[in-house]
């Protein structure tokens, strides 16, 4: 089963294949180099891979929580590559991901709390079981999550805002598209993939504009 896994949701831009045990990568992690980069990757991973498009058998997408305007970019391309060659869309959580890469990797155990940064003093949280298995993400306001993290493994976008953890690990060092696309292939191997017609992002917070306040002259 060939899968290519697309992961935008932060500031990271990955792109990744698997087929049978061969996987395959590429990784920029630079702000606002989405909309520019990401179907390059998609060329690159696949050229290297010697796949072509009607060849894969699903894509995977990061589906969040994260940046709006990533989630976005992601999910639209994935959505465009699922319509051009008539196959499954598959979801994959962004903190999910980075959980199973991280603990993976050993930089986290069951019981972490993972963290990304929601803006206005909330974050998306999330914690591990003592089997490893992600929770359900909530928004949390800082100072209860301050307290819920305190001692404890975190992973998160933002490790120099969690000074009272044990260990603070960073979230953006393990979010892979290789790693949605594994995620993914279990899933459509369980049968589970989503409706284009209708699959919007996990954004969990309203879309906020934001705009600079007018110069006094």
């Amino acid at each position: 089963m060939i899968v290519l896994g697309i992961e935008t949701a932060t500031s990271v831009c990955s792109v990744g294949l698997v087929d049978g045990d061969r996987s395959i990568v590429r990784t920029i992690r630079e702000d606002r180099v989405h909309s520019e980069k990401l179907l390059t990757l998609v060329d690159e991973v696949l050229r290297e891979g010697r796949v072509v498009l009607s060849e894969l058998d699903a894509v995977a997408v990061s589906s969040g929580p994260g940046s709006f305007t990533g989630l976005r970019i992601g999910v639209s391309a994935a959505k465009g590559l699922v319509a051009a060659i008539g196959k499954p869309l598959v979801a994959v959580s962004t903190l999910a991901a980075g959980a199973i890469a991280a603990r993976a990797a050993g930089r986290i155990q069951a019981g972490a709390w993972l963290a990304m940064d929601a803006r206005q003093g909330e974050w998306y949280a999330a914690l591990c079981d003592a089997q490893g298995v992600l929770g359900p993400v909530a928004i949390m306001a800082d100072a209860d999550l301050q307290l819920q993290c305190a001692g404890r493994e975190v992973l998160t976008d933002r490790p120099a805002s969690f000074r009272g953890a044990a260990v603070v690990s960073d979230l953006l060092d393990h979010l892979k598209g290789h790693v949605v696309a594994m995620l993914g292939r279990d899933r459509l191997q369980r049968g589970e993939h989503e409706d284009v017609t209708t699959f919007e992002p996990m954004y969990l917070k309203a879309f906020e504009v934001r705009t600079s306040p007018a110069r006094v002259r």
